[in-house]
């Protein structure tokens, strides 16, 4: 389970195999010392223009770290991180309603990924149709 946000980014930077904060920081366009206040937990939430460079450099989204910062819930998910795409495929699948209920019931990390995959999955649907 996420603790905090700078647990978040450093668990994401070594799955990546992002060795330092440096690396990151290179990668992210982000200052080494505000990535690693942000590692260490002194600064709990950075400014938007941050968590975006930090979301792309980890191939996440600027709501993973919303929700990883704790400023958004598993609850709020359907409302808040579905893009269109995602949503659409969900509903035509399985349809709406159970599928809400089965990924409110999910952990929010997994919850997360449920919307990921689903969104990627369409756009992949998307791109070999145009093919």
């Amino acid at each position: 389970m996420i603790r905090n946000l700078g647990s978040y980014i450093k668990d994401r930077r070594d799955a990546l195999g992002i060795r330092t904060q440096l690396d990151l920081a290179r990668l992210s366009g982000v200052p080494p010392t505000t990535v690693n206040r942000i590692e260490k937990g002194v600064t709990q939430l950075p400014d938007a223009d941050i968590r975006r460079k930090l979301a792309r450099a980890l191939g996440v989204t600027h709501v993973d770290i919303l929700i990883a910062a704790g400023q958004i819930t598993a609850e709020e998910i359907p409302a808040q991180i579905v893009s269109p795409s995602a949503d659409r495929l969900i509903r035509e699948e399985k349809g709406e309603a159970e599928i809400v209920r089965m990924v409110r019931a999910l952990p929010d990390d997994l919850a997360r990924i449920v919307f990921t995959v689903a969104d990627g999955l369409y756009k992949r649907e998307q791109r070999e149709q145009k093919d």
